[in-house]
């Protein structure tokens, strides 16, 4: 199990950091058993089914927002036109399905992680609610997820700006491949 907090002002070394963490994870050909959680400071390339076929888990939600710490998040070239949010890091990890988002592969009902903190409160959050905080699990733990969830209880949300993501898993179903 491994924790993460990503850069959360240079996207390029959010994808860099990606293969760093895909590179603990591997095997010639595979991957070890393992789980990366924390704050990446990004969001998602995760997809699922949706009333449009396939689509991301995670919304875009800087879309009609316009300040100064847009480029941080965004996918570069995107300001002012589209404003996807920058998913490079996340790509590489679900890249051949290396890891998976234990939160949408578990199809759990989306929830922001952050976004509830008032101005005020320290430095004052102007993306608004999103989801990234997360938990990725390598191809081998995938049979072994069992739920997920987001704690959001008022001394969650008076603790921190972001709240904690919850994963439990069962040990004996972890595949055996290295």
């Amino acid at each position: 199990v491994a924790s993460y907090h990503g850069d959360p002002f240079r996207g390029n070394w959010r994808r860099d950091e990606a293969f760093r963490i895909k590179s603990a994870f591997r095997t010639t050909g595979g991957a070890k058993p393992g789980l990366v959680l924390g704050d990446f400071n990004a969001l998602s390339a995760a997809t699922v089914d949706g009333p449009e076929g396939e689509q991301f888990y995670d919304p875009e939600p800087y879309r009609g927002q316009d300040h100064d710490d847009l480029e941080y998040q965004l996918l570069e070239g995107t300001i002012g036109e589209e404003q996807l949010a920058d998913r490079r890091q996340s790509e590489v990890l679900l890249r051949r399905g290396f890891m998976a988002d234990v939160a949408a592969h578990l199809g759990v009902p989306w929830q922001a992680t952050v976004g509830h903190w008032e101005d005020g409160r320290g430095d004052p959050d102007p993306w608004g609610p999103r989801r990234i905080d997360l938990i990725y699990a390598t191809r081998p733990v995938v049979p072994a997820l069992v739920s997920y969830s987001t704690h959001t209880s008022p001394a969650a949300r008076e603790a921190s700006d972001h709240l904690p993501v919850i994963c439990e898993i069962d040990p004996s179903r972890i595949s055996g491949e290295a």
